[in-house]
């Protein structure tokens, strides 16, 4: 069984994020993955909860026993084509909002 710093590390590594970004997706400070990490308490679940809306294809059992693999391995196409074109979409929005920060400076 893997410790809660070792599933927290798969976790980024799979998301191929830092614990401050998945953080911040999920609604929660920067500081507060990395934090719990260090700790020898589990992991909140209000967290996983929070883990299992924002990226439906990991695996929530991995996240609170350390058994199995990190992302489900019985998604099946359709599901994930929703969930990338979620992405795309939120991706998109994030641009938006970008380009539009962007033209508020050059004024």
């Amino acid at each position: 069984m893997d410790s809660v710093k070792t599933r927290l590390e798969n976790l980024a590594s799979e998301l191929g994020m830092g614990l401050s970004a998945i953080g911040l997706k999920i609604g929660l400070c920067s500081s507060t993955l990395q934090a719990t990490k260090n700790s020898k308490n589990g992991i909140p679940s209000e967290y996983l909860r929070m883990i299992a809306e924002e990226f439906p294809q990991i695996n929530m059992e991995y996240m609170v026993t350390g058994k199995g693999n990190i992302l489900k391995t019985d998604l099946g196409k359709k599901e994930r084509k929703e969930e990338i074109l979620k992405k795309i979409e939120k991706m998109g929005m994030d641009i938006v909002e970008l380009k539009k920060e962007v033209r508020d400076m050059e004024v």
